[in-house]
């Protein structure tokens, strides 16, 4: 992805979890049946809601290195997190 990215919330899944159906088709055409989900809420620009969904290894990785908390974004591998949802639609536990 080109433009930064500016994340606001991160969460992992597992794959077994309840709220998963919702986004168990989509996470298996792309990555196949992972033991567990990373999702991350993002903005681009001031306006602009994105979801990224990858594996949580690379998840952790992102928030552990303190790039995830970058007030200015970030350019987010989508080799990394390969499927974007516009919007937050599976925004879990605040609905």
């Amino acid at each position: 992805m080109a433009d930064k990215l500016r994340v606001i919330e991160y969460e992992v899944l597992l794959w077994d979890d309840e709220r998963m159906e919702q986004l168990a088709d989509i996470v298996t055409q792309k990555l196949g049946i992972v033991p567990e989900v990373g999702i991350l809420r993002c903005t681009v620009g001031t306006t602009t809601k994105v979801t990224l969904i990858g594996k949580a290894d690379a998840t952790r990785a992102l928030v552990a290195s303190g790039r995830a908390s970058k007030p200015g974004g970030l350019v987010i591998s989508k080799e990394e997190f390969p499927i974007l949802i516009e919007g937050w639609p599976y925004r879990f536990g605040t609905e």
